[in-house]
């Protein structure tokens, strides 16, 4: 392969994704460098979050990122060690064809005002002659409930795939939502409420992790709930700015401002409600509103499994002979850990004892592997997994 066949390659991805050779170059970079950061030693230091992580799990719904954002753990955070860590990540080569500039390597802290204090490392990288400037924000501060799961990257052209630690979707809600909060009137952030609306659009959640996220994310943040957002005085003026930030980001949501808003509202406040009341939080959210654990369990079906959803989970597993009920390791983060989440629920129910348990998860796992291998289900194999 050469730089010539990828520019081709990707030009070709402009009508199937709906952007443009620069945006996809961009793209091709933050998954190179992605790819680098995933197969270097330091790979458990770096959880992914932000727009790159949103590109994930949102696919063309996703806001278009021109940078990558990251926590940073078990990493020494001055700017020398930053720079000589990063240095010797974007050394590792690889067949994608593009190389970084190490000369054009720089590192500052980020402004006093920005999101997170933390450090920003900048590179420009080549596809042959084009150019693609790269930023990476790194923070180091934030502790993240739950704990960080590791997911598979999407590579554009078919190629290996970044498989690297990222917060969990309920993390993402989480802090999206103190952001909100805490900003208040001063809130121009439109990528958080089309976040969040986006988000709940696409995926089920289990009330109770949720409610923990959120509680973890505003303590550890001295933030206090509020209910401002969902006031007039804050929607007022502010529809032409939410409609130029959709225009801006190519975003086919049809809602105004306080559509959203009250999108927003449905899905938090139940929540948001229990821990200003001090009470547990147990129902589901499964799209279409919150139902109650209890009905949500009675959903599932007793007599199969959706063993379809658990092979799209197990292309996922760089080791296929990893524990089936870690599932932190073995489920991206998409709908597919909630389908594990019922089947897992199902054979609790059913009065199996741990290790009765243990053994049909295996047996179920030995399927699974087996099924991708047929070439029916060639697409699960080389193609991202769809959620719907």
């Amino acid at each position: 392969m050469n730089d010539v066949s990828v520019k081709e390659r990707l030009k070709n991805k402009r009508k199937e994704t709906g952007k443009n050779f620069d945006e996809l170059l961009v793209l091709y970079g933050i998954e190179r460098l992605l790819y680098r950061i995933s197969v270097s030693e330091h790979s458990d230091q770096f959880i992914l979050k932000g727009g790159a992580l949103l590109y994930t799990l949102l696919d063309n719904d996703a806001r278009m990122t021109r940078d990558i954002d990251v926590l940073a753990r078990k990493l020494q955070n001055s700017r020398e060690n930053i720079k000589s860590v990063m240095e010797s990540i974007c050394s590792i080569s690889s067949d994608d064809t593009l190389t970084f500039d190490k000369d054009s390597i720089c590192v500052e802290d980020i402004a006093e005002d920005a999101e997170y204090h933390g450090v920003r490392f900048v590179i420009t990288a080549y596809l042959g002659k084009a150019k693609i400037h790269l930023q990476m924000d790194i923070g180091f501060s934030d502790a993240v409930y739950p704990e960080p799961k590791k997911i598979e990257f999407p590579s554009l052209l078919k190629m290996d795939k970044p498989y690297m630690y990222a917060y969990p979707i309920e993390a993402v809600i989480a802090e999206k939502y103190e952001a909100m909060t805490s900003l208040g009137d001063k809130n121009s952030r439109f990528k958080d409420f089309y976040d969040i609306v986006m988000l709940s659009r696409n995926y089920d959640f289990d009330g109770r992790v949720l409610q923990e996220a959120m509680t973890s994310t505003f303590t550890g943040r001295n933030t206090q709930f509020s209910h401002h957002i969902y006031t007039n005085d804050f929607a007022a003026n502010k529809e032409r700015l939410w409609q130029g930030f959709k225009n801006r980001i190519n975003s086919r949501l049809e809602l105004t401002f306080e559509e959203t808003l009250r999108e927003i509202k449905k899905f938090i406040m139940p929540v948001q409600l229990a821990i200003e009341k001090g009470e547990h939080f147990s129902d589901f959210w499964t799209r279409k509103g919150w139902i109650t654990a209890e009905k949500y369990n009675s959903n599932v079906d007793n007599s199969t499994i959706d063993l379809e959803l658990l092979y799209k989970a197990i292309e996922s597993m760089p080791d296929k002979d990893q524990e089936m009920l870690d599932l932190n390791h073995l489920i991206k983060i998409e709908n597919r850990e909630m389908a594990v989440s019922k089947m897992v629920n199902f054979l609790v129910k059913s009065g199996k004892t741990n290790e009765e348990i243990t053994h049909l998860l295996s047996q179920i796992k030995k399927m699974a592997i087996d099924k991708l291998s047929q070439p029916q289900y060639e697409y699960f194999r080389d193609d991202r997994s769809h959620k719907k």
